[in-house]
Order: structure tokens, then sequence, then C-alpha cells
């Protein structure tokens, strides 16, 4: 959606057959850095694909390890405050799947994880969730006493029972103003919001600017197991934009 009395001030339609390096950057991890996910981050083309939108895929290798794509904006540009949107094609359902598009902190004002915050403005994770897509935002004074957010309505839904688009395509969206937190389905808003608590950084860090990641995980905390004729799983995004 365009939101009223907001400029776009960034976006990426993945156009270029190179990645924006001045937008982007791939991170190289190994596997079972964070989430006890099973895949290793790389940087390749068969993982991270665009030239007509963007593609990350999964892929399991001959010696059955798996290895993915994750970008990141971190370094190169965040903001505080916005509207903020992605046009997804999520992967076919399986266990074992996990992509997300999200955004962290970019300076860690708190201190770090959770306490500096974390907004899913998607998340699709079939052997948790079954088959729903949900959105949360993520707080805390330290990862013993972490606390989540889901959103349990238009964003946590099973696919099933939203509206269906004819190529697969749906859009993600975030706003984020001064007070409050509102995620976005094809234009929808959630019926619940995240609001700010005022003089309590614990349950609202999110009044610094926040950066983007998309990635494809395996795996782990919250993709579960992979059925073994699983081989590969693609994420594909047309654009990524920034109003404010």
């Amino acid at each position: 959606m365009t939101p009223k009395n907001m400029t776009l001030v960034w976006q990426d339609n993945f156009d270029n057959k190179r990645l924006d390096s001045s937008k982007w950057k791939k991170l190289v991890w190994n596997k079972g850095v964070v989430n006890n996910e099973v895949q290793a981050y790389v940087d390749d083309e068969e993982t991270c694909s665009t030239g007509k939108g963007l593609v990350i895929q999964a892929v399991k290798n001959k010696d059955g390890s798996w290895k993915s794509a994750r970008l990141t904006t971190a370094g190169l540009a965040s903001w505080k405050y916005g509207y903020f949107e992605a046009r997804i094609k999520l992967p076919p359902e399986s266990k074992g799947i996990w992509p997300a598009f999200w955004m962290m902190s970019e300076d860690n004002s708190y201190g770090e994880w959770p306490c500096s915050g974390e907004i899913d403005i998607l998340e699709y994770s079939p052997a948790t969730f079954n088959s729903d897509v949900y959105g949360t935002v993520h707080y805390g004074s330290g990862t013993v006493d972490m606390e989540s957010h889901f959103w349990k309505n238009l964003i946590r839904l099973p696919l099933e029972s939203l509206p269906q688009s004819k190529d697969g395509f749906h859009t993600y969206g975030l706003m984020w103003t001064e007070n409050e937190i509102s995620f976005y389905y094809d234009g929808i808003k959630s019926q619940s919001s995240w609001r700010r608590y005022e003089g309590d950084n614990v349950r609202w860090p999110f009044d610094k600017p926040f950066h983007f990641i998309i990635n494809l995980a395996m795996g782990g905390t919250l993709g579960g197991e992979i059925p073994a004729q699983l081989n590969k799983a693609a994420l594909e995004v047309e654009y990524v934009r920034v109003w404010q």
C-alpha cells in the first residue's frame, strides 16, 4: 500500500543482475551460529540471485548439509519510524523451512538481544505454527526474561484462510510510529497493536534506528526437522520499500 502523508525514501526492486552492495550485505556464517539452524549462510549465486526480483534459495549439498543466504542493510541503511513493506512469495509449505523478513536495532543502544528489541514483519515456520504466517515484537531485559508478542489476528492466521493472490505474492508491512507498532497483510491492518509504554524501555526499546534482515533458515528452534526428501526451498521478494 502507499501510506498517506509519507514519502518513499528507500527501495529496492532487485532488477539488476547483481545485488546492490550499496543497500545490502550478504552475511557468511557457519552452521548453527544462531537458533541451532542447520544451514550455513554463504555468498554464492545459487543461494542468492537478482534480476527479476530477489530469490533466496536454501539448497541441500551432496553431503547432506545445507546452505542458504542472509541479507542485511546493517551499516548501510537503518530507519526510526515509518511504513516498511515487502512483496514476498513464500516457499511451499514444508516442515523444516523458516523464512523471515525482519528488523533489528542498528546500535543496540539498550544492550544485546533482546534488550534493544526485534521486529519480525514476517515469519513462517510450518513445523511450529502449522501453516500460519505471523508478525512478532521481541523485547526484554536479558535472554533469560525475553518476552515476545505474537499477533493472533490478521497476521497470524492459516494461509488457507487468507486471500490468495494469483501469483502467490503478498505484501507484508509494518507501520511503526513513536507510540505504536502495527502489522499489515496485503494492506489490511492487524486488529491489535503493540503500544509504547512511557518511560519503560524494556517493553518499548523501539525508539532507535533499526535495519532490515531477509533470510531463509532451515531447521533450528522454529524450523524443526527437515524432511529427508526436501532438497531445495526458495523465498522470492519482488521489492522492499520504506516510507517516512
